[in-house]
């Protein structure tokens, strides 16, 4: 991956992002750290639709409550491992 210098980036933006619009990719550095990757776009959801496709996940029908408002109380009368091997034996 090549590497360009934010200084060079801004001098000649356009040109870059035509490079990365047809495939290439460009490290941006400022005194040789990496600051950012540009290059074309990515499917954010590609891998999910493709899981579904495999039926490797089932997706929601509904939307959920966010996790936090899902989480149970502790239960600290037992040690974890306990209460995982309860959880499992229920699902089997």
């Amino acid at each position: 991956m090549e590497r360009i210098a934010v200084e060079e980036l801004g001098d000649k933006l356009q040109s870059y992002l035509r490079k990365a619009a047809d495939g290439a990719s460009f490290e941006i550095v400022d005194q040789e750290r990496t600051l950012a990757v540009l290059g074309p776009p990515v499917e954010e959801q590609a891998a999910w639709r493709e899981l579904v496709e495999r039926g490797v996940v089932i997706p929601a029908e509904e939307p959920g409550l966010p996790l936090e408002s899902a989480s149970m109380p502790a239960d600290q009368s037992r040690p974890a491992s306990a209460l995982l091997e309860q959880l499992r034996g229920e699902r089997l």
